[in-house]
């Protein structure tokens, strides 16, 4: 049995944090050397890059149940859905680096 190529791709997202600095992750974590390591395990990698998201526009919004930036947070985890749900109809194994707590 053959393994699925890794696809890696980063998700660098902060809007739904209390603090700035989470979207930083998938950068942090490939420079750590994530990458050589999977490759070092025999593994095909394929790095997707990081999905792109639009500048923040004014001031974090907190919505009842204390979700913030609600409408947001759901449209970029609607977008990482379809992301996945192609990368595993490419016959590749989705690695999500985040982002967002």
């Amino acid at each position: 049995m053959s393994r699925r190529p890794v696809a890696v791709l980063g998700v660098p997202w902060d809007k739904g944090a209390n603090r700035p600095g989470a979207s930083l992750g998938p950068a942090a974590i490939r420079h750590a050397g994530l990458l050589s390591s999977l490759k070092a395990m025999k593994l095909d990698v394929e790095d997707r890059g990081d999905m792109a998201f639009p500048a923040r526009e004014g001031a974090s919004q907190r919505a009842a149940g204390g979700i913030k930036n609600r409408p947001e947070v759901l449209r970029m985890c609607a977008d990482l859905a379809s992301h996945a749900r192609r990368l595993v109809s490419e016959e590749t194994l989705p690695l999500i680096l985040g982002g967002d707590h």
